[in-house]
Formats: structure tokens, C-alpha cells, sequence
């Protein structure tokens, strides 16, 4: 039957685990198999690799062999451990924090898919099946441990899944408001704190998101925005370019040929001269 899970597993460990940290106190090591905690409780903070996170209740960990952990915090949790090798066989005294062989990663592209940790939906789910599992453990009955872990693992993944498309949403929805913002505002100073604020984000993280978005900073956004606006009244309008630079949000004229000619190859002056006539 094994053949035709897509995961296939021996479970090394899984239990119900409570954990209380004195402030100040952590816990560091290197990973040595598959593990899968999910967070009932607490507050925990975790480097992993060197990448910090901060979790509760609701937070699922997924670490692989190799993977460098230090966590601080008290906390309650399931922690199941895996061996997708199926070469270890010490399994009535494993132990997360014994070093042991080094388990070689598992070639299964399902696997990949699942990133360090996500915000579940459906905790009355994941606890069922973290329970099963463990009373599985205590009775000896593990013929249905598979099943187990295969409707585990869909699980996650339909919440990688579900996480992925909302932060997707939500980083479109940033754009388009900057967007409309910038658009709305160009003919004033506008800082990134202020396009930030706007989103309800950090200025670092906004900033992410939109490099990430956009493939431009946000001055790169409002400098275009600018001067697209610029062209349009070099053509239809007598301003002069004062008065331009003024209205497209340029501190003055010599600040706004400076980024004309660096975009165009061309000053203001000869953009009009050369292309008004022609409307």
C-alpha cells in the first residue's frame, strides 16, 4: 500500500510536548532528521538557519536534516520526527536532542513545497490527527500511521497552499494602492514612511513587497510617475519649467532636467521644442 502514498515514513518520535524556557534561557542544535511541531500554545521565538520567526498557537514547524535551530520561550506543542531513509532502527530510545546519524534528505518534490513554517487553518483538524498519532504510539498500533501522515501532509499543504494565495492577494492589493497613491499625491514630497503608513506595513517590509512586486523602488515609481505627468504639460501647456517642476513634485527646475535628460537623453526644453508641434 506504501506505493501508493506520496509519503512514506517511519514516525522516530511524536508526542504531546510542553516546554517553559526561563527568560534568557535557549535551546540550540543541529537537525539531524525530519520534524513536524505544531504549536498549541505559547510564545516561542525561533532562528532557523539564521532566519528569525516569532509564533504561537495555530503555527506549524517543518525542519529538515542538516537545518541549523535555536528557540527561546515557553510553549506547548506537538513534535512528531520522521525518517523518510527508513534506515533507522534504534527507535524505543530516539531522542531529538541525542546526536545521531544525519539523515540524508528525502528526494520528494511534496516536501519541498513546504516552507519552514504556516499559519494553519482547521487546528481542531491537526490536533485529531497529532492525537491519533501519539495514541497510535502508546498502544503499539501503527498500521495506520500512513494514512496518518499522508492526510497530514495534505493538510499542510493545502495551508502552504491557502497562505501562499493570500500573501499573493495581499502584495497585488499593496501595489495597487501605492499605485493609486502615488498617482493621487506625485505633485508633493512623498516619503516611504508615508507609502508605508498608507498600507499599514513597516517602511522595510513595504519596501520589500513592492521591489518584489513592482521590479522598482518606490522613488524609481514616483520619479516616472513624475515625469510621465511632465511630458504631458511640456506638449499642452505653456508652463514654464518652473512652473512644471513645481506641479510634478520637483523641488525646483534644475532638479527636474536632471532626471529628464537622465531618463530621456534629452532636456525639458528640447523634449518641447522637438515634439509639440507634431500634436
Amino acid at each position: 500500500m506504501a506505493e501508493n502514498l506520496l509519503i512514506d515514513a517511519n514516525i522516530l518520535s511524536v508526542h504531546k510536548f510542553v516546554c517553559e524556557l526561563q527568560p534568557g534561557c535557549f535551546h540550540a542544535r543541529t537537525i539531524t532528521d525530519y520534524e513536524l511541531d505544531y504549536y498549541v500554545s505559547g510564545n516561542r521565538q525561533m532562528s532557523i538557519n539564521g532566519k528569525k520567526f516569532s509564533f504561537g498557537a495555530g503555527t506549524l514547524v517543518f525542519r529538515r536534516p542538516g537545518d541549523k535551530g535555536i528557540s527561546y520561550g515557553s510553549y506547548n506543542c506537538y513534535c512528531l520526527t520522521l525518517d523518510f531513509s527508513k534506515k533507522k532502527t534504534d527507535l524505543d530510545d530516539y531522542s531529538r536532542n541525542s546526536p545521531t546519524e544525519m539523515q540524508e534528505l528525502c528526494d520528494n518534490p511534496m516536501l519541498d513545497l513546504i516552507p519552514d513554517h504556516i499559519t494553519t487553518a482547521h487546528s481542531a483538524e491537526y490536533i485529531e490527527i497529532f492525537d491519533q498519532l501519539c495514541y497510535n504510539r502508546q498502544v503499539g498500533d501503527s498500521q495506520r500511521d500512513n494514512l496518518l501522515l499522508n492526510r497530514l501532509f495534505f493538510l499542510v499543504l493545502s495551508d502552504v497552499y491557502r497562505q501562499k494565495a493570500s500573501e499573493e492577494n495581499q502584495e497585488s492589493h499593496i501595489l495597487t494602492e501605492t499605485c493609486k497613491y502615488v498617482q493621487e499625491n506625485y505633485g508633493r514630497p512623498i516619503s516611504l514612511k508615508e507609502l508605508a503608513y498608507n498600507v499599514s506595513l513597516s517602511p522595510s517590509y513595504f519596501l520589500k513587497v513592492f521591489k518584489k512586486e513592482a521590479n522598482i523602488t518606490p522613488t524609481e515609481y514616483i520619479i516616472s510617475i513624475r515625469l510621465a505627468n511632465a511630458k504631458q504639460l511640456l506638449l499642452v501647456s505653456d508652463l514654464n519649467m518652473a512652473q512644471i517642476a513645481e506641479m510634478c513634485g520637483f523641488k525646483d527646475a534644475s532638479y527636474f532636467s536632471h532626471f529628464f535628460k537622465k531618463r530621456f537623453g534629452i532636456t525639458p526644453s528640447e523634449y518641447r521644442s522637438e515634439y509639440k508641434n507634431h500634436l
